[in-house]
């Protein structure tokens, strides 16, 4: 938890008991720490799984809409190559992290700067794709649902565009984690409980038979550290 370069720190319930995620510039920078955990609790894991994270397609909160409304199934996709900026920049986005509502004018005298400045800076990192949207984060558990994360394996991956065109058309998908990694689709969903989280793997199964081969499936208890930079 206190390692500089592990971003997401949470426990979870389901396939896995601990998720780990980690903000590095090369994967190099990963095996420290991980080599420092094996020594002292490698007797503790049963499995261990990785997964490089590429960029995803994020869905929004869909299932809230009214059935009437038009559900755009456009994603906010992430991951636009690199940007340069620097540490005024990185400052503005610290702060933009915690608070995303954060007036210009405070942001300005907490770094000692101008309005004028604040704003073109923040204006530059949105057209550059730094930034990419101001969301709400919603306490699902407070609303009756819950967030679950579904990696499945295939065994036809020409099907894979096929299945997410597929499950774009259901408002419970939260998005499509790319990766390079165990698993070949990774899905978020937001279901109000397990029984219909199963309905949905079972619907894909039955759309798309014999091409998904397994799968595992957990979702996030308590954080113990969330999304710092």
């Amino acid at each position: 938890m206190n390692d500089h370069y592990v971003n997401i720190l949470f426990s979870c319930e389901g396939s896995y008991d601990l998720g780990v995620l980690m903000m590095v510039k090369s994967i190099s920078e990963v095996y420290p720490l991980w080599k420092k955990t094996l020594i002292k609790y490698g007797d503790y894991f049963s499995k261990n799984v990785f997964s490089v994270y590429m960029g995803e397609s994020s869905y929004g909160h869909p299932f809230l809409l009214d059935e009437k409304e038009k559900h755009d199934t456009t994603p906010l996709c992430k991951n636009w190559g690199k940007a340069k900026i620097d540490n005024f920049d990185l400052e503005i986005l610290k702060l933009l992290v915690s608070d995303s509502r954060l007036p210009t004018l405070e942001i300005a005298k907490k770094l000692k700067s101008n309005v004028t400045t604040i704003h073109s800076r923040i204006k530059r990192l949105l057209d550059l794709k730094v930034i990419l949207n101001f969301s709400v984060e919603i306490d699902l558990d407070k609303i009756g649902y819950h967030g679950w994360k579904v990696d499945f394996y295939l065994s036809e991956y020409t099907k894979l565009n096929q299945i997410v065109k597929y499950m774009e058309k259901n408002p419970y998908l939260k998005s499509v984690d790319y990766t390079i990694g165990y698993a070949d689709l990774e899905l978020e969903l937001i279901v109000r409980n397990i029984n219909q989280l199963h309905e949905i793997i079972e619907d894909l199964q039955l759309k798309f038979p014999k091409v998904i081969r397994n799968y595992d499936y957990f979702r996030v208890v308590k954080q113990h550290k969330w999304y710092t930079l």
